[in-house]
């Protein structure tokens, strides 16, 4: 039970800081007379633009200025609309939020590539699959080459199940895919003795720590 309630209390401390610090911004904006209702799409902007600038460049602080810089920029369009255009300052908040999910969601895809489709959880499967049924540690089953169906009723090996392709027979065609697109995920199993076992993604940058 009390560890139940540390990791409640450690979640909400977590969780709420970021809303803590958008509420204290729209407290400042309310006190000048301005109802920013746009400030959840300035935070998942900012957040999506910090994320970005952190990867490019190595560096948290380049992710952090551009998280301020793509979050101010949001702002004056959203201070365009409403004083320059004389727009509704709520219809223009709730605009501001649905353009910023948009936007966030297409430039993700198109610098990352879709997230999840059809072979997130094709992947999953095969993980709890070796993870349950063949008794795996995390990290052999994040390690263990997996496979995909296409559309188009072709399975795809990783190279180490190239041997596999002529299994298949004439009805099924498989092919040798070097991509990485199989699914992605890191991994925590608590043990019967209490213990917390972590394994990381190889396909992707990750690392399993234990505190």
């Amino acid at each position: 039970m009390t560890d139940t309630v540390f990791v409640l209390a450690a979640s909400a401390l977590a969780l709420g800081t970021p809303l803590l610090f958008a509420a204290l911004g729209e407290l400042v904006s309310e006190r000048a007379g301005v109802l920013n209702i746009g400030v959840e799409g300035l935070m998942l902007t900012g957040a999506f633009a910090g994320f970005l600038g952190c990867w490019a460049t190595g560096s948290p602080l380049a992710g952090m200025a551009a998280a301020a810089a793509a979050a101010a920029v949001l702002g004056l369009v959203l201070a365009l609309w409403i004083v320059g255009l004389d727009a509704d300052q709520v219809v223009a908040g709730a605009a501001l939020n649905i353009l910023a999910l948009g936007l966030t969601g297409v430039a993700y895809r198109a610098v990352f590539g879709v997230t999840g489709g059809q072979y997130q959880p094709q992947g999953h499967v095969q993980v709890v699959v070796n993870l349950l049924d063949h008794g795996m540690g995390p990290q052999a089953v994040l390690d263990a080459p997996r496979y995909r169906l296409e559309e188009d009723g072709t399975v795809s090996l990783e190279s180490p199940l190239a041997d596999l392709v002529g299994a298949f027979g004439a009805r099924t065609s498989a092919v040798v895919d070097a991509d990485d697109n199989y699914g992605n995920g890191h991994l925590i199993v608590r043990r019967p003795d209490g213990r917390l076992v972590g394994g990381t993604e190889p396909r992707r940058d990750g690392l399993a720590v234990g505190v």
